[in-house]
Parts: C-alpha cells; sequence; structure tokens
C-alpha cells in the first residue's frame, strides 16, 4: 500500500525504525517506574480511538487487551510492592520486553504515526507493532531472574493453551 489513500506500507521493519516508534520508545523508558504515568498511558489506550471508530471495536483488540493487562500488572507491582521492582532491577530480557510493551501501547496511543490514526486505515500500524511486540514476549520470556515474576505471570496468565494430548 503506497497509494494517497492508504498510506505507507506498515511492514515491521519500517515500522520499528519510525521516527514515531523510536520516540515512543524513549517515552517508555521514561515513564516505565512512575505508576502516575503508567495510569495516564492506560487512559489513552482506554479511550483511543481511530478513523473507523473505538479501538476496542477492533476485531483483533484482544492482542491490544494483553499488553494492556501488562500494564496494569506493572502499575499494580509500583503501586503495591513493598520494593517495587524498578526497570533496572530485572534481566535483560523481561526489561526490553516490559520496555517494547510500554512502547507498543504508546506507539498505539500517538494519533500521529506512520499511518495517522485519523484515517480509515490508521490503526493497521499500530496493531500490526502491538501483535509483534505480544508475540515476542510470549515466544522469549523466560522466568530466568527473580524480579521478573510479576511481568512473567502476566505473560503466562495470557499464552495460548497447548491442546491436550489424544494418545
Amino acid at each position: 500500500m503506497t497509494d494517497a489513500d492508504h498510506g505507507p506500507d506498515p511492514g515491521l521493519g519500517n515500522l520499528l525504525m519510525s521516527r514515531s516508534f523510536v520516540e515512543a520508545r524513549i517515552v517508555a523508558d521514561q515513564v516505565a517506574d512512575a505508576p502516575e504515568l503508567l495510569r495516564e498511558l492506560l487512559d489513552k489506550v482506554d479511550h483511543k480511538r481511530f478513523g473507523i471508530g473505538r479501538a476496542q471495536d477492533l476485531p483483533d483488540y484482544a492482542e491490544v487487551d494483553i499488553a494492556r493487562s501488562v500494564l496494569v500488572d506493572r502499575i499494580d507491582h509500583l503501586e503495591q510492592a513493598e520494593t517495587p521492582d524498578l526497570l533496572a532491577a530485572m534481566s535483560p530480557t523481561l526489561s526490553s520486553h516490559l520496555r517494547l510493551v510500554l512502547a507498543a501501547l504508546e506507539y498505539f496511543v500517538v494519533e500521529q504515526d506512520v499511518i495517522p490514526d485519523p484515517r480509515s486505515t490508521g490503526h493497521l500500524d499500530d496493531m500490526t507493532i502491538v501483535r509483534w511486540v505480544v508475540r515476542l514476549a510470549r515466544e522469549q520470556l523466560l522466568p530466568d531472574h527473580p524480579a521478573d515474576a510479576p511481568a512473567h505471570e502476566a505473560f503466562r496468565r495470557t499464552a495460548p493453551r497447548p491442546a491436550p494430548d489424544e494418545d
């Protein structure tokens, strides 16, 4: 897709290198340990609209909901833990996955990104990034560090269950 009606092709590589996603990653680093800023992000996710309507009405919104649950768990952990685990205390694997989830949600709420959200196709780039981040986190997140338990549990709860053996 390159015509004026649909905007640029939301290919993953182009999206991840876009100025909008780079800026979203910077914001994610700034808000990752601040529950009040994470709550603001959560509110923006919950009220997001695209050119085609409410984000919650998208057919694949479940992927956003999975990323959203990680954000909610992060907020709860920071607000309720006696000594909350800051990003710097997590394993490199988990901290990078958490940063990516936050960056994907930050990108999701930005109106003017690779495909401007008011367009009828404005959700395509946002959903491409969210799906990729959720899939990456599910495939690679391992409980290799004690501080990773809260976020690992959030991903574990949302992971698809294997079908029972039929022997």
